[in-house]
């Protein structure tokens, strides 16, 4: 069960709210969405967010994905914008600019004069996705219907109206975005990025999902030792017995996303030098072999004279 959780807010000067929730929701919160309206976007936003995420990650609570609904009404000209949120360091935070253009929408956007964004159908194809699936999947996440057949973006410039190499800037600088693709019909985002590096192992939001239901699983596999006695050999290093004990318990949760699809493949490592004796610490190791996703696909085509 994966809760999901909306948080409307006029002041975005603190992010106390956040944790109160999760707390309420007992830590079963894994995706979180915060709609602002009289606050303009600001990267401070995102680090300061991400400040009470990574808290709430240390007290095993984590919520692996928190969607910024980012406030551009006064942004005339996207042309004009420059903020990099690759050059950031919060993983677990994405950053919406993504609106309906001709539905509900367009016309909360028309009588507010403020930012609507796709914040809750991008919470939405999260929540529902595997928590390895990119919502960029084209065959899997189309969502135009009533809303959404139209595009736009929250400042209100329509998608059509701006030309190929503004909307490649856009992407560029990581903010989440409705788009369109030539010859497939429908309406579908960009990449999940999140607010870091676009080499960070968490660069996108299935990473971040994926290794938090890791986590998850495994914790609750190993939790009921937590307290239990650890044999060792003469020599002080652990018995044989305590490690597969231990591996066995840890791979468990492991498994279950293998069956899944979730992961490709996963490894326990224990390290049987390590000295419980004087620590009172066992420390486990497990390597997480991941699901590829063709965000490129090239196809080389060229005639020849026989095949």
């Amino acid at each position: 069960k994966l809760w999901v959780g909306i948080y409307a807010t006029a002041d975005l000067g603190t992010f106390a709210k956040v944790t109160d929730m999760q707390n309420t929701a007992k830590g079963e919160i894994m995706q979180l969405g915060i709609y602002t309206k009289s606050t303009a976007f600001a990267t401070s936003q995102v680090t300061g967010l991400q400040s009470v995420l990574t808290a709430l990650q240390t007290n095993n609570k984590p919520i692996s994905c928190a969607i910024i609904s980012a406030e551009i009404s006064a942004t005339t000209d996207l042309s004009t914008v420059t903020t990099n949120l690759h050059g950031l360091s919060s993983q677990n935070v994405s950053v919406t600019i993504g609106q309906d253009g001709a539905g509900l929408g367009y016309k909360l956007w028309k009588a507010t004069g403020k930012s609507i964004t796709n914040l809750g159908e991008m919470l939405g194809c999260v929540a529902l996705s595997a928590v390895n699936n990119s919502i960029a999947w084209l065959g899997k996440f189309q969502v135009a219907g009533t809303e959404l057949s139209t595009i736009a973006f929250a400042n209100g410039q329509n998608y059509t109206d701006l030309s190929d190499g503004l909307i490649t800037n856009l992407d560029s600088y990581g903010f989440c975005f409705l788009r369109r693709i030539q010859d497939y019909a429908g309406t579908f985002h960009n990449r999940p990025y999140t607010c870091t590096l676009t080499t960070s192992d968490y660069a996108f939001i299935y990473n971040n999902r994926t290794i938090d239901k890791f986590i998850k699983n495994v914790r609750a596999t190993v939790l009921p030792a937590l307290g239990s006695n650890v044999t060792v050999n003469k020599d002080g290093t652990l018995s044989g017995d305590s490690i597969n004990y231990f591996k066995t318990l840890a791979s468990a949760g492991g498994l279950v996303m293998v069956g899944n699809g979730e992961i490709s493949d996963f490894k326990i490592i224990i390290n049987p030098s390590q000295n419980v004796l004087s620590t009172n610490t066992l420390t486990i190791t497990a390597q997480i072999l991941p699901t590829g996703v063709a965000d490129f696909i090239t196809i080389n085509i060229g005639f020849v004279t026989s095949l």
